[in-house]
C-alpha cells in the first residue's frame, strides 16, 4: 500500500517525527514532485509514480526518532517501520 499525504502525516505523529524533520520531509516532497513534473515536460516518456515520489519523500526519515534495533542503520530502520505498517514492497 502506498501511503496518501495524511497517512504519512499520520506516520509522523504515531514516530513522533520531529517538527523540523517534518518540515524538511515536506520540502523534499514537493521538490521530487517539481522535478518530476519537469523531467514529464521534457520527456513526456518518462513514467514517474507520482503518489509513491510523494510518500517517498515524506516517509525518508521516519525513523529519526526510533530505536534501532542491533546492526539497524538510518535506512534500515524505515524500511522495517514501514513493512510493520503494511507498507513494504511486499504489501
Amino acid at each position: 500500500m502506498i501511503p496518501n499525504t495524511n497517512q504519512a502525516k499520520a506516520l509522523w505523529v504515531k514516530y513522533q517525527l520531529p517538527q523540523q524533520k517534518q518540515m524538511h520531509s515536506s520540502l523534499v516532497a514537493r521538490v521530487a514532485l517539481w522535478l518530476a513534473k519537469q523531467l514529464k515536460k521534457k520527456n513526456v516518456s518518462v513514467n514517474i509514480d507520482e503518489k509513491l515520489l510523494r510518500a517517498a519523500a515524506l516517509l525518508h526519515d521516519i525513523d529519526k526518532n526510533v530505536s534501532k534495533l542491533p546492526g539497524e542503520q538510518h535506512p534500515d530502520a524505515g524500511v522495517r517501520i514501514l513493512e510493520e505498517e503494511g507498507m513494504g514492497d511486499k504489501a
